[in-house]
């Protein structure tokens, strides 16, 4: 990465997202986009409602936009950004980077979980008298991971803009 101060920029103008109000799914979904259309998908799917399929709908396209755009983002940080915290970076700073990665991998398989139940709801496999628990679980599994993200993104943005006042 030709400037690190840039890429780190970057990166922390994705964080900030989550106080903008984010139209359309089409933009990758960062860190903080995710958390955006996740209180989205709270207001547009509503166990109980009578238009479930369009909720359903709704909360399927969702979690899979926000699980490709945060893997577009991970990679992001994965690579162009782990050159960099190995280049610019402390021993402390590299620490809490590699445990950041980590959670990556958890969050990513969030997101997958998040879309199989989506799906299996959408199915009509689960019996009427389940599927509003079903969608209820569900419900509870994303805002547990929204909360994950909020406190994933939170550390991210204290750690990059430490490494990113050290490179100014």
């Amino acid at each position: 990465m030709d400037n690190p101060v840039a890429l780190i920029d970057g990166l922390l103008e994705d964080h900030a997202n989550i106080v903008r109000d984010v139209e359309g799914l089409e933009q990758a979904c960062s860190d903080a986009t995710a958390l955006t259309h996740l209180s989205q998908a709270d207001k547009d799917f509503s166990p109980g409602r009578l238009n479930k399929a369009e909720g359903l709908k709704k909360l399927q396209d969702i979690v899979t936009k926000c699980q490709a755009g945060v893997a577009e983002h991970f990679t992001k940080e994965e690579t162009a950004l782990l050159e960099v915290f190995k280049k610019h970076g402390n021993e402390d700073q590299m620490l809490q980077f590699h445990t950041l990665l980590k959670q990556h991998h958890e969050l990513k398989e969030r997101f997958a979980e998040a879309k199989n139940r989506a799906d299996q709801l959408a199915s009509g496999e689960i019996l009427t008298g389940n599927w509003n628990a079903a969608a209820n679980d569900l419900l509870t599994y994303m805002n547990k991971t929204r909360k994950l993200i909020e406190e994933h993104a939170s550390t991210e943005h204290f750690l990059f803009r430490a490494l990113r006042n050290d490179l100014s």
